[in-house]
């Protein structure tokens, strides 16, 4: 083994002044007005501005900027971001420090330091909705955890953003020669916690209240088989730090609803179903579906308001943007440590909410956490998989209507997919009394609704939802009959640019 040259100091610089892990400190702009904060996470220094924010290529924890380097010091960054502060020979893949070739090569742990990551397809689920029968699906508990594939061939835990997660070596043995597909999980509520330990550079004895759940190999086999060979796995090496997730084959409806009872009791998420024949899909399918009372998505915070009463001086609400560009306040589910110190401009996060109104909005939002995701890729994961939880299809909704069969279509692009679009036919003349039915069926976005209006006197009832439920029913009340024909031929109009088809 080569030894590593004596001229490297190893030894980390002292900063100028240092973060807790857990707080924050703000940083005055030096060209503006603006106030930056930096926090501290696990070791993981970020900044709220817009050079930390968007460096491409780069993991979160080899990032920093001149914020972060006002309050460390340049010394101290540059050992942070690189620690033995040299950079790869494109010819002979030897470090070299101060232009000069090492004798030290390039190992595992260096390359992860300096290599740019490439992104892991994973099999993702769709939402369950009642039109479906679970009768005969697997059904599994839904983590909390933090999504980490194995691969064999380099023995590494990678996230999805194929970053490496830096377990110990112990905590991989047993670990075998075939691909694995998982969470990090550290218990229920957890999630931040085992967040901030599995980001940690340097392997940490939290990974000692971490366990690697495995629910899939990633393979063409049907979904018995691979589950099959994952049980005979555990079975004969018996890795430590694995958990082996449970499938029971699921009754029918009034046994799921048992199972999502139960789980959430436990404070748990919900409940994964999943196709038994199905291969592994690296994508969004429909072989996987999870089961929850609350939905949830990702967005990204764009601004804070103020808090009032008890919450004078912290944060109000976070004002969020979804990835179709609709935004949403999120003024519940943060704790007083969160509104003393919110989570930046710009940080991706994870919001619960019940349903979605006629408009896509969601109705009663409520912040989660921090979400692990980066804007990029939830922009990227709504583009390739069309309506994500009901929420990414809205702008696609507006563009995208069901395929026909009209002649000469024209082509149009939609943050879904692209699709042809037929020509709009003249709407019905509304009459007072009179049920008019449409329907939005269109697989490439996953849409399956209908919309419903009626004109009653000067009542307008619209009922609305996806096929095969009951939806929900909203009711206004115009001036005259006459007014409120006019306002239902509108909405008719509007539906019938979205794609909505009269039935």
């Amino acid at each position: 083994m080569n030894e590593k040259p004596e001229n490297v100091d190893i030894s980390p610089p002292v900063p100028l002044k240092d973060i807790p892990d857990g707080g924050s400190m703000t940083v005055a702009s030096d060209s503006s007005d603006a106030v930056h904060i930096v926090k501290n996470h696990g070791g993981v220094y970020s900044c709220d501005c817009a050079a930390w924010r968007f460096q491409k290529g780069t993991r979160p924890e080899q990032r920093t900027c001149k914020h972060i380097i006002k309050i460390r010091g340049e010394e101290a960054e540059k050992w942070r971001i690189n620690p033995f502060r040299k950079k790869p020979d494109k010819a002979t893949g030897m470090l070299v420090t101060n232009h000069e070739p090492s004798k030290f090569p390039v190992d595992a742990t260096e390359r992860i330091l300096i290599s740019p990551a490439v992104e892991i397809a994973v099999l993702l689920a769709l939402v369950w909705d009642e039109s479906i029968d679970p009768t005969g699906k697997l059904a599994s508990k839904k983590l909390d955890g933090v999504r980490a594939y194995w691969k064999a061939a380099t023995r590494q835990l990678l996230s999805r953003q194929g970053n490496e997660f830096m377990a110990p070596e112990w905590f991989k043995q047993g670990f075998p020669d075939f691909d694995l597909d998982g969470e990090l999980y550290g218990g229920v509520g957890s999630f931040q916690e085992t967040v901030g330990i599995v980001k940690r550079l340097a392997e940490d004895e939290g990974w000692k209240t971490v366990k690697y759940f495995v629910f899939d190999i990633p393979s063409s086999e049907p979904f018995t088989e691979r589950y099959a060979k994952l049980q005979q796995w555990v079975a004969t090496s018996k890795p430590p730090c694995v958990t082996l997730v449970e499938q029971i084959p699921c009754k029918g409806r009034e046994h799921l609803q048992e199972m999502l009872d139960a789980e959430l009791a436990l404070g748990g998420e919900g409940i994964m179903l999943r196709d038994p024949s199905s291969s592994y899909e690296r994508k969004r399918s429909k072989t996987l579906l999870k089961v929850k009372k609350m939905l949830d998505a990702e967005a990204r915070v764009i601004g804070h308001t103020s808090g009032t009463g008890k919450y004078k001086g912290m944060l109000g609400a976070l004002m969020c943007e979804l990835p179709n560009g609709v935004h949403v306040k999120l003024g519940t589910g943060l704790s007083d440590i969160e509104r003393a110190s919110p989570p930046p401009i710009g940080t991706v996060v994870n919001y619960g909410y019940q349903e979605l109104t006629e408009d896509g909005i969601p109705r009663f939002p409520r912040f989660l956490r921090v979400s692990e995701k980066t804007w990029e890729t939830v922009l990227d994961d709504a583009k390739k998989n069309g309506d994500l939880d009901g929420i990414s299809a809205l702008k696609a909704a507006e563009t995208t209507p069901a395929l026909s069969a009209e002649p000469k279509p024209k082509k149009v692009k939609s943050m879904a997919t692209a699709v042809t679009k037929p020509k709009a036919s003249p709407g019905p003349t509304i009459a007072n009394g009179v049920l008019y039915h449409y329907d939005l069926v269109n697989e490439s976005i996953n849409a399956n609704k209908f919309w419903e209006i009626k004109v009653d006197g000067n009542s307008i009832t619209v009922r609305y939802g996806r096929n095969g439920t009951s939806g929900q029913s909203q009711s206004t009340t115009e001036d005259t009959p006459d007014a409120a024909l006019a306002e239902a031929s509108k909405k008719v109009k509007g539906k019938e640019k979205e794609g909505y088809i009269l039935k």
